[in-house]
């Protein structure tokens, strides 16, 4: 009996480091984000969250190359890492705590419903693009 080998489709190093460079930076971030929390207080590390993910956001959109693209990314990541660090669990607990009692545990599962709803496309993309959509550039 023969082992099954299973062949990567794409072996390009640099689309590698497109694709997980948002996941590391997060990863990364959101543990640096803890004690910038902790020293300076929610608002500049929001803030930071907040002008890292548009800095990123900029850059993304003005790529002229893959190198632009993962900088871009890169910024997303720290940015999201940061947001995450603030929002995942504050988020649900403000506004479990804001709502009237009665509703509370309502407003909370819209809040988790639509989050869940805004990420369907994401993971769902139409046959003919793939399950990787990447700039005409990279290729």
């Amino acid at each position: 009996m023969e082992a099954l080998i299973v062949e990567p489709k794409c072996r390009s190093q640099l689309l590698t480091s497109f694709t997980s460079s948002i996941y590391i930076a997060g990863l990364i971030s959101s543990i640096l984000a803890s004690p910038v929390k902790g020293a300076f207080g929610r608002k500049p590390s929001i803030l930071i969250g907040g002008a890292t993910f548009l800095a990123g956001s900029a850059l993304g959109g003005a790529a002229v190359n893959v190198y632009m693209l993962i900088l871009g990314r890169v910024l997303l990541g720290v940015g999201v890492g940061f947001a995450n660090q603030e929002c995942t669990i504050p988020v649900p607990l403000y506004i479990s705590k804001m709502a009237l009692p009665r509703h509370g545990g309502a407003m909370t599962i819209c809040f988790q419903c639509g989050v869940g709803l805004c990420n369907t496309p994401n993971s769902h993309p139409s046959p003919e693009q793939g399950y990787r959509m990447l700039p005409e550039f990279t290729k």
